[in-house]
């Protein structure tokens, strides 16, 4: 009589999971349109009349990423509709890679202030405001195809400025830390392969947080002119 076939039924009934308990939870991302509490919420907090464009071309991204703590949790990040499926998939790759993420909260949950929003480490994309350095055209936040990315960790840097100021800490970039891009890494790999260009690669400031996605045809529809109303943002990255 052979002891494998019982041996192998121990084996599958430990590998099973108890009774009653919940699957680890996986990865879930979709998009959709604006709802309405967004639209409101927005309006004076981060979208004005004139912006480059309409609230009916942004869509929420829901999505559930890791957080600091190892936990699952759900995300939103408000992007144009036009990249809202590619950055599903760009996060789904980071959930893959168990890269973790404070949170991610529409600016609006910020009454629309850049500041509170990097000092909260808050991952966001959409934003109507200026750019740096070209106060009379918008940034390509306006047009929600940037994410700004773990914040604290990937602090934005300017002359002797750190922003947030947080981001001190995180300043020697050689030593990999949880939440740090570096250029190369599977976080860095996730954008750069689909098209993106890294704030961390510019000459004359570091924005380590940014992601950008350049697409023409949308950002010329308002030659990025100037803010209506006179919007302004206490930090303006491009």
């Amino acid at each position: 009589m052979s002891f494998l076939g019982p041996l192998v039924a121990a084996a599958l009934a430990l590998a099973k999971p108890a009774p009653g308990a919940e699957p680890p939870p996986g990865f879930t991302g979709r998009c959709e349109p604006l709802p309405r509490e967004f639209h409101e919420g927005l309006v004076g907090n981060g979208y004005r009349e004139g912006c480059p464009v309409p609230l009916g071309e942004l869509r929420l991204a829901r999505i559930t990423h890791r957080d600091f703590q190892g936990k699952v949790a759900e995300g939103q990040l408000v992007v144009h509709r036009e990249i809202c499926e590619e950055v599903v998939e760009i996060f789904r790759e980071l959930f893959e890679l168990g890269f973790p993420i404070e949170k991610m909260r529409p600016i609006h949950h910020y009454a629309g202030d850049d500041r509170k929003s990097a000092a909260d480490n808050n991952t966001t994309a959409f934003h109507c405001r200026r750019s740096t350095g070209k106060p009379a055209e918008f940034s390509i936040h306006s047009f929600g195809l940037a994410i700004d990315v773990n914040p604290r960790q990937n602090p934005y840097l300017v002359n002797e400025r750190v922003i947030p100021e947080e981001g001190r800490a995180f300043l020697d970039r050689q030593q990999a830390r949880p939440g740090m891009i570096q250029r190369g890494d599977g976080a860095y790999r996730a954008f750069i392969g689909r098209g993106w260009r890294w704030g961390g690669d510019w000459k004359k400031t570091r924005d380590y947080q940014h992601f950008e996605r350049q697409i023409r045809r949308i950002t010329r529809k308002s030659d990025r002119g100037d803010l209506p109303g006179g919007a302004s943002s206490p930090r303006s990255s491009p």
